[in-house]
């Protein structure tokens, strides 16, 4: 068996795991922002007064997902996305704690609601070993076929064995 065969097999197998666990971290996080969301429908509006602020601790080396609603568009100290007055954020903390906090500039009270969920770090980490995985057993794949194929029609080139003649595709 040809050895470059045997290397493109292994970066064929080495795509198939990246592939998978990107596959697995990708349906997870998917799951914890359908989980968020569906709180965040049960969950009631309560009163943010002018000048208020509402915080969010974040325990060190932890990713939370933040997903509010308000009657009126309030600040929070982190990257937002809105959709359909929905907003959602990632907040973070590396070796210590980190304070988000929803504020209330208005001179009028707003109504929110919000719900912070925790994403298990190791299942985002694994989606993204996948994700590396995905591209270097593509690398390795395409490499080994193309040094096996050149390598095939030179040991037949060495053998004496002229390469097969073209076929006609429209008949003898």
């Amino acid at each position: 068996m040809n050895k470059w065969f045997i290397v493109a097999i292994i970066g064929v197998v080495l795509l198939a795991i990246g592939l998978g666990l990107s596959i697995y971290g990708t349906d997870y996080l998917g799951g914890v922002v359908s989980s968020t969301l569906s709180s965040l429908k049960s969950e009631s509006f309560s009163s943010l007064p002018p000048g208020k602020s509402i915080s969010i601790v974040v325990p060190s080396n932890t990713i939370m997902l933040v997903a509010y609603n308000s009657t009126a568009p309030i600040e929070f100290n982190s990257t937002i996305t809105q959709a359909n007055g929905i907003y959602l954020s990632e907040v973070t903390s590396t070796t210590t704690p980190s304070v988000y906090s929803f504020t209330n500039n208005y001179t009028h009270a707003v109504d929110v609601k919000y719900v912070v969920k925790t994403i298990d770090i190791s299942k985002v980490e694994m989606a993204g070993i996948g994700v590396i995985l995905v591209f270097v057993g593509l690398i390795i794949a395409i490499i080994a076929g193309i040094i096996g194929v050149i390598s095939y029609f030179r040991k037949k080139r060495q053998t004496g064995m002229p390469p097969s003649p073209p076929t006609n595709p429209y008949g003898p």
